[in-house]
């Protein structure tokens, strides 16, 4: 321990330099002075957190951000730093929220970093003491420490579509499958056209087959019919399939010739529930959305999802006030 005297703001000073010079430890110890003289001083509470958590010490540092942040809600690199501690602690469900906090304030590219890990958990361990000193420490005219801790990377790029994005640089991943989130076209949404052919069959054999000398043909021919409706009906069922997922749905549509599309969860404007008399008379329900993936807004009919309360769920989901939420996000976790 480096034996110093001096009040609260020469102990910060003399901090900071320990801190860029890479002894972590040093810097603790005379913040954990400054604290004593000055507890009220939330910077020197904030870097002495940061410099817990570079020394692995989650758990302390994790009371100091709680209290800064009990302040400050808005502090952004405060959310960053507990989001270290939460992880450090093996808790990245909590680290995860923690670092989308931060995020929101500010681009930092560790957060992203250490996010995507939080939502892999069969990647995830307890984050590992850095051994690195802040990238940065600085004061502002209220003391505000500003600490990036750990090894940055380059964030993800503002320019180029999404495509691009993902395929040059693998920054935009779909999250974890939702509960639920498998869905496919119910058998029973498409099945009426089948149900009818198959109820004038029944009426046709009924009365005889139709006029004297066809009654066999006609019977064959709208059995005919009525099995390739039947098979249209269990074709539908399986092509169709919806996968939501923590950021984006993916759309398998289409039978014979199928066609794919994935829609982020920021570039929807509109979502609206649907239930058509087809959609009351086999309960079930449908959605129809709205999303603008460039510069003209696109329509999507997703039919036969499920029963209504099903599909109700899914619409409450994706409400605008939830995904202008997620579109502020886009760009740094989509």
């Amino acid at each position: 321990m480096v034996d110093v005297g001096g009040d609260a703001s020469s102990l910060f000073g003399r901090a900071r330099v320990h801190f860029r010079a890479g002894r972590p430890a040093e810097a603790r110890d005379l913040l954990e002075r400054a604290h004593a003289a000055a507890p009220a001083d939330r910077a020197v509470r904030f870097a002495l957190a940061a410099c817990q958590n570079a020394l692995g010490e989650w758990a302390a540092a994790e009371t100091h951000l709680r209290l800064v942040l009990d302040v400050e809600p808005e502090h952004h690199l405060a959310w960053y730093q507990l989001g270290c501690s939460l992880q450090g602690q093996g808790r990245p469900d909590e680290a995860a929220a923690a670092y989308r906090r931060a995020l929101k304030g500010a681009g930092i590219p560790d957060a992203w970093n250490r996010l995507r890990a939080c939502e892999a958990p069969h990647q995830n361990t307890p984050a590992s003491s850095t051994g690195h000193v802040p990238q940065a420490v600085r004061g502002t005219d209220e003391q505000q420490v500003a600490v990036v801790v750990g090894q940055v990377t380059a964030p993800p790029p503002s320019g180029g579509t999404l495509a691009q994005q993902i395929d040059q640089h693998g920054v935009a991943e779909p999250g974890h499958l939702l509960p639920g989130g498998r869905r496919h076209l119910l058998a029973r949404h498409v099945a009426p056209p089948a149900l009818t052919v198959t109820a004038f069959l029944v009426v046709v054999a009924a009365l005889g087959g139709g006029p004297a000398g066809y009654g066999p043909l006609v019977i064959a021919l709208l059995l005919l019919f009525a099995a390739g409706a039947w098979a249209a009906v269990w074709l539908q069922s399986v092509r169709y399939r919806y996968f939501f997922y923590e950021r984006r749905m993916d759309l398998h549509l289409g039978a014979l010739t199928q066609r794919r599309r994935a829609i982020w969860y920021y570039e929807i404007t509109e979502v609206r529930y649907v239930q058509g008399p087809v959609d009351a008379l086999t309960r079930t329900a449908s959605l129809e959305i709205d999303y603008k993936p460039g510069d003209h807004v696109l329509t999507e009919l997703l039919p036969g999802l499920g029963t209504p309360d099903e599909v109700h769920a899914l619409y409450e989901m994706l409400q605008p006030s939830r995904v202008r939420e997620r579109r502020t996000m886009k760009g740094i976790i989509i």
